[in-house]
């Protein structure tokens, strides 16, 4: 006899072999916590959240996201582990440095805003549930004469589900 319990069900798999999404995180956005959108590839939208500064675009950036890391609890019965949540990180780099202090200095303490994300050559966009990002930003200044100054943003949240990729609205990012 098993011991098998399941409480929910499974939605069906989707295969799809004909499309491959390409990599790189290219643009990112900040989205405050109490912005709600009803349509998230709908550009007025959009719009209306960054002409109220409750949304920043930051376009023209690279940067990744890797598998995120579970958070695991002893388990019951013989499971020896079960899985209460994912800590989720992303990284990216861009220029503009001179005159983004200040963002970043607020934004480095504060603990209001979602993070999205746009990967490819603006193929998809990619936004999480309500997680509050955690953002690490800093100046980075390498030593050859040939380098330049950038900003290196390390971006951490605890979410239990993916974020959701959309269609990116026409001219936000």
């Amino acid at each position: 006899m098993s011991s098998c319990l399941y409480c929910d069900d499974i939605p069906a798999y989707v295969a799809d072999d004909c499309t491959t999404l390409p990599g790189r995180i290219t643009s990112v956005a900040y989205i405050r916590c109490d912005f709600e959108f009803t349509d998230p590839t709908d550009p007025d939208e959009w719009q209306t959240g960054i002409d109220a500064g409750q949304i920043h675009v930051i376009k023209k950036v690279r940067g990744e996201k890797p598998k995120a890391t579970p958070t695991t609890i002893d388990g019951f019965g013989l499971q020896r582990t079960k899985v209460v949540g994912y800590e989720r990180t992303a990284s990216y780099q861009h220029e503009s440095v001179d005159g983004n202090e200040d963002f970043y200095n607020a934004l480095n303490f504060d603990s209001s805003h979602r993070f999205a994300y746009v990967t490819g050559d603006n193929n998809k966009l990619w936004i999480g549930d309500s997680a509050i990002a955690n953002i690490d930003a800093d100046t980075v200044v390498e030593s050859p004469l040939d380098s330049i100054v950038y900003f290196d943003v390390a971006v951490s949240w605890s979410s239990n589900d993916l974020h959701t990729a959309y269609d990116v609205p026409a001219g936000i990012f």
